[in-house]
């Protein structure tokens, strides 16, 4: 039993590397590489991350959403795995019939493992906007700028909600302060 199971992990990790290098031509292939890798081995969260990320590219979001759930159980301070997670939920939302407020625990969830993933903020910004929570929304893209305030795309939604509030001379600074990194860069 020993020996079986220690052989699909080295078959899994085969066919892992196999997904690997279909990845740049055929993402199909690689999906279905990574597929069968997992089903040989499925608590390689490894795999399960690469395969999550292959369904990205195709833009699978519920695909996504369920691998990196499988991985999260698995290896549960991934904080990437969560931020991922999130994020497929968000776009689930964007198109329906999916509620905005399931992408909100796994975006926290990354926050709280990895407090430097400016995305992760970012990301739960446009979801609490989209539950009506303006001051959650304030709250995270300002830490998204403070964590990450080379990131110019991250002045314009903050700035824009600050109009919005009619807090005009908080939007002002906010651009001057992307003005000046855009100079920089």
């Amino acid at each position: 039993s020993t020996a079986s199971c220690s052989r699909n992990n080295i078959e899994a990790v085969n066919l892992s590397n196999e997904g690997d290098k279909a990845r740049s031509g055929n993402m199909d292939e690689a999906i279905s590489k990574y597929e069968q890798a997992t089903q040989l081995d499925p608590t390689n969260h490894r795999i399960l991350w690469k395969l999550a990320t292959a369904y990205q590219k195709k833009e699978a979001w519920d695909k996504v959403a369920s691998t990196l759930s499988k991985a999260e159980k698995i290896a549960p301070t991934h904080a990437n795995y969560f931020f991922l997670h999130g994020y497929a939920l968000e776009q689930m939302a964007i198109k329906g019939p999916s509620g905005w407020a399931d992408a909100k625990g796994p975006l926290e969830e990354a926050i709280k493992l990895d407090p430097n993933i400016a995305d992760a903020y970012f990301e739960l910004a446009e979801v609490n906007l989209h539950l009506d929570d303006e001051a959650g929304a304030l709250a995270a893209y300002t830490k998204a700028v403070q964590t990450k305030p080379d990131v110019l795309a991250f002045y314009g939604p903050l700035a824009e909600l600050y109009i919005r509030l009619n807090y005009i001379d908080q939007a002002e600074t906010v651009l001057t302060q992307g003005l000046g990194f855009a100079k920089e860069g």
